[in-house]
């Protein structure tokens, strides 16, 4: 686009090519199938690792796109993407804890004891390992939600 302006106004410029990187943009942030749906589908596990998402990004080795490769190692924590850098390494390692939404403890003590009787009651949940809350209602039953943040 900004290259038919500059011919119009009698500016040269160079063609310049440029691949589509939607495949690849969709093998990355897709809503389903992607890297980022992967890893937050694991961040809902109890007992999700870096291991066990590592292992799931497998199956995206199969996208399209073909810009995903995970290790052949079971035990190396890596991945690479080939995408508009060239191929890039990256290490699953910490990916799971970086991508939940934690409140932290400071925080949600401070919030429970808010004199705001609303303000108390949206962090009196007890969180779970998966950094979800299981909140309890009023007839004594437990209820529990994926949100991992409290504002949702």
């Amino acid at each position: 686009m900004e290259q038919e302006e500059y011919r119009r106004e009698g500016i040269e410029v160079a063609v310049i090519d440029y691949e589509n990187n939607e495949p690849t943009l969709q093998c990355l942030i897709g809503r389903i199938g992607s890297l980022l749906s992967t890893v937050d589908e694991e961040c809902k596990m109890p007992r999700a690792s870096d291991q066990s998402l590592t292992t799931n990004m497998r199956k995206l080795e199969a996208h399209p796109s073909g810009c995903l490769k995970v290790s052949k190692s079971d035990r190396a924590l890596e991945f690479s993407v080939n995408h508009y850098a060239g191929r890039v390494m990256y290490s699953s390692e910490g990916f799971l804890e970086k991508n939940r939404d934690k409140v932290s403890a400071d925080l949600t003590q401070l919030i429970r004891h808010s004199e705001e009787m609303f303000i108390s009651s949206l962090f009196r949940a007890n969180h779970r390992a998966t950094g979800s809350f299981a909140i309890d209602n009023s007839r004594g039953e437990k209820r529990h939600t994926t949100s991992t943040n409290p504002a949702k």
